[in-house]
């Protein structure tokens, strides 16, 4: 019975240990949903990573973060594992806009910025239609 006890202990203890806190919004398991054409305006922390998702119609899009306090990278995932990277950008160091253009289909796309310049700050992600 002893045994049963410390290895259940054990497991509760490691896995507490390395899972995110699934309320908190913006994490892998809770990203928060953003509207296209209505900017997301919010802070990240230091070497941290922030995520996000919106839901496409189908077209051409630019998906930018702007008003950066940090360096920071944004990239474009197919799924909600943030697995499938379609695409990213951080062509600059320093608070530089970046963009990325993308061709989306109907469905709901997931974007990760990370902060990368251990300072943490402002941000402000935007997704747009783009016309081509």
């Amino acid at each position: 019975m002893k045994h049963v006890f410390i290895n259940i202990l054990i497991f509760a203890a490691i896995s507490g240990c390395s899972k995110e806190n699934d309320d908190e919004s913006g994490t892998l398991h809770n990203p928060i949903s953003i509207t296209i054409g209505t900017p997301y305006s919010g802070t990240i922390s230091a070497n941290s990573s922030q995520y996000f998702n919106f839901d496409s119609p189908g077209g051409y899009y630019r998906i930018e973060i702007k008003g950066l306090g940090s360096d920071c990278g944004v990239e474009l995932y197919d799924d909600g594992s943030f697995e499938a990277l379609l695409d990213s950008a951080d062509y600059s160091s320093g608070t530089n806009d970046e963009e990325i253009f993308h061709s989306c289909q109907n469905k709901t796309y997931f974007v990760k910025v990370n902060e990368l310049g251990g300072t943490g700050g402002t941000l402000i992600l935007q997704v747009d239609e783009w016309g081509i």
